[in-house]
């Protein structure tokens, strides 16, 4: 091989062996190619990164016309292409394999098996099931049952080493006892967590559209993040051109004076090759570029979309060597004649920067590009530029946090090389343009005849804890009689088990979604397509549509990021005349529920009485009296709902000693329910949310005035 040309791939960059992606590499730089092993083909002659600029640090192996007069630089840009944000697919989880809509829907890559690689799912397939990284459990029957491309995906880019049966990473176990948390040899047979696709996503959403609708073809429908793993899975190998160098020390060593990395193969971009290719591409170009942000061995890649100078002076030598703490023979900051670190240097300008970059989201059947903010993130930059006579950036020295905390590496995607060999790229390029079709254009996607829907793209903070939740209204001006109804969904949350979701409309409830039935429970997010939802067949479509989702236990938290209805409805059917309501009369009135019920121990269902009211009256009072005979009175949330509305009304988590028997109130009032009709069911329920302490319901009573 020529030596004066290193060819190198994106996957061998960021990966040993056959693991690619956020993962281990080898070392280095040019014009980036995979190779068919998926390692770095090295370069000789090579000497690190030096303090000025060697070749491996030189902005023009980018091969681009450059700027580097430092006046003439833009201080602040923006990439024009918007980068699109995916999951990294990790690698624990099966990488494209992984059914992130939940079991009971196939992966992206077993997808693409059965719509185009002549795929059919075996008899009982559904019921086996794949590796699952918390208890090391799996049916093998489910790997020799798989297609092609799902097939190579798990084994080569897969979890395939934690349930092979070979001690891959040499620790003594076997693969069923290297699952779990809180030991080091939990770790799935050597298979880190922050493994995946993510050299591959980079330059997916830097050069490709973002799919933005699902796509059914032969039967199958791809959802907009399995055409996103698609197409992310095919730059598995990429051609592109690299600046730096690669740091795999676990631990990097300073300079105890400076913090100087003391290993120039890991000081990383320099500091005005960034500048240059940074203000260069985003701002005078307006062209997204690459980046690892981690400086140590660990590989996370990002799209960098913009970037905004905040300060930037022209400093003296002395100060020059203030900020970096160079110290002369007698300990202190010296005044040498020249400067340390490049000899060429004339002037230095010091600078603060900050940069966009694009971080990376769950797996969804929405596209993100259009509030990309969401997945925008920044880092913040502090440097000295190094410029020579005629003011051209010749160098530069990162300081203060910067020392430690700047890019391993810059990269420059050009194109797709090669990926899933059972995958065809043109064949998803074409999934990805039918995705983008108007929907208002002929053919597009349009209701068929007696259908419609409504959409709420709000983003509502979910609490944390509350029985409450967060509630979404969407508001339906159509008054037909409904026949079906289906319900899209994307909430992001980091633990699915906490939540329940609910669909309210005209005094009906049907719960859509209950975390304790996710399996497994841990995972993030909740996405549903096309979920039917049934109990409103009927029903007016007209009014409000209430979509409610609670956070029922401590710690994570979420926001509902979108949610879409899609009515069914029976055109030639006559709507049916609304049910007579009864007449409002004021008073006081009293309503006692059920006595001497168990509560369920250490249950989120927990125990629920019901109490129906037939009179009608605007509630402009409630007292709530309670007796409860338990254990361990801070194991006990406890709710009144009614019409939509929920009030707390005890919080085990805010007594002052939860360690106390029983719980007695008298006359609390709630003024959650004040002006709501108070005819209907109103619910209690008591829950128990920890093991061992159990009781019993002994009474309630509601006491409610109208006017």
């Amino acid at each position: 091989m020529n030596t004066n040309t290193t060819k190198w791939a994106i996957a061998g960059l960021l990966a040993i062996g056959a693991l690619a992606g956020c993962a281990e590499s080898a070392d280095d730089t040019s014009k980036a190619r995979v190779t068919p092993d998926g390692m770095v083909k090295q370069s000789e002659g090579t000497d690190g990164k030096g303090d000025a600029w060697n070749w491996r640090n030189d902005p023009s192996r980018f091969r681009s016309e450059l700027t580097y007069t430092f006046a003439e630089l833009p201080i602040e840009g923006y990439s024009q292409r918007v980068a699109w944000a995916d999951t990294y697919w990790p690698t624990y989880e099966d990488s494209i394999n992984a059914r992130w809509q939940g079991h009971d829907t196939l992966s992206p890559a077993e997808k693409y098996d059965k719509a185009f690689n002549g795929w059919a799912e075996p008899e009982g397939f559904m019921d086996l099931k794949p590796f699952d990284s918390s208890s090391c459990t799996w049916d093998e029957d489910y790997y020799t049952s798989l297609g092609p491309a799902a097939e190579y995906t798990s084994r080569y880019k897969g979890n395939w080493k934690s349930h092979n049966g070979v001690d891959d990473d040499g620790d003594g176990l076997a693969d069923k006892d290297e699952c779990g948390y809180g030991d080091e040899n939990k770790d799935r047979d050597g298979v880190e967590t922050w493994w995946g696709l993510c050299h591959a996503w980079v330059p997916a959403a830097i050069l490709e559209d973002e799919p933005l609708r699902p796509v059914t073809r032969n039967g199958v429908t791809f959802e907009v993040s399995d055409i996103k793993a698609l197409i992310i899975a095919q730059y598995d190998r990429a051609d592109a051109y690299m600046l730096g160098g690669r740091c795999n020390d676990k631990e990097v060593e300073r300079d105890e004076e400076t913090g100087r990395v003391m290993n120039s193969g890991c000081r990383d971009v320099n500091a005005g090759t960034f500048h240059v290719i940074v203000t260069n591409f985003l701002g005078l170009q307006q062209r997204a570029i690459a980046e690892d942000r981690t400086y140590n061995y660990e590989v996370w890649n990002q799209p960098v979309t913009g970037f905004k100078i905040t300060e930037q002076r022209e400093i003296t030598l002395e100060e020059a060597h203030e900020l970096l703490k160079v110290k002369g023979e007698d300990g202190e900051v010296s005044e040498p004649v020249e400067y340390v670190y490049n000899e060429d240097a004339e002037k230095f300008i010091e600078i603060k920067l900050t940069t966009d970059y694009i971080t990376e989201s769950h797996a969804s059947t929405r596209p993100n590009g259009d509030h990309i903010e969401r997945y925008t993130r920044h880092d913040y930059y502090h440097y000295i530029l190094e410029l020579d006579g005629e003011g051209k950036i010749i160098g530069g020295e990162w300081l203060g946090d910067s020392i430690q905390n700047h890019p391993d590496f810059l990269w420059l995607p050009t194109r797709a090389r090669s990926g899933n060999p059972h995958i065809d790229t043109d064949l998803v390029r074409d999934l990805i343009a039918e995705s983008r079709q108007d929907p208002d254009a002929p053919g597009g996607d349009e209701p068929a005849e007696g259908e419609f829907r409504y959409t709420s793209s709000e983003s509502v903070a979910i609490p944390d804890n509350d029985p409450n939740g967060a509630t979404s209204t969407i508001t339906v001006a159509e008054r037909e009689v409904i026949s079906g109804l289906k319900l899209d969904l994307e909430v992001e949350h980091t633990y699915r088990g906490d939540l329940v979701v609910e669909l309210r409309h005209d005094g009906t409830t049907v719960l859509v979604y209950n975390g304790q039935d996710a399996s497994p429970a841990w995972e993030d997010n909740v996405s549903l397509s096309a979920e039917q939802i049934l109990g409103f067949e009927g029903m007016n479509t007209e009014g409000e549509w209430e979509l409610v989702v609670s956070d029922n236990a401590r710690i994570d938290t979420g926001t509902i990021e979108g949610w879409t209805l899609e009515f069914d409805v029976a055109t030639d059917a006559p709507f049916p005349d609304p049910e007579p309501q009864p007449e409002p009369v004021a008073g006081d009135y009293e309503f006692d529920g059920e006595t001497n019920v168990a509560i369920p121990d250490n249950d989120d269902a927990g125990l629920t009485s019901t109490i129906t009211v037939e009179e009608a009256g605007e509630v402009s009072e409630l007292a709530i009296d309670l007796g409860v005979s338990h254990t361990y009175a801070g194991d006990l949330m406890i709710t009144l709902t009614h019409d939509g509305i929920t009030a707390t009304v005890f919080n085990g988590d805010e007594v002052d000693d939860p360690s106390a028997d029983d719980v007695h109130i008298t006359g609390k009032l709630l003024a959650e329910f004040e002006g709501v009709d108070m005819a209907g069911d109103w619910t209690l329920q008591v829950v128990d949310r920890a093991k061992y302490d159990e009781g019993q319901l002994d009474s309630w009573r509601m006491n409610i005035v109208t006017e």
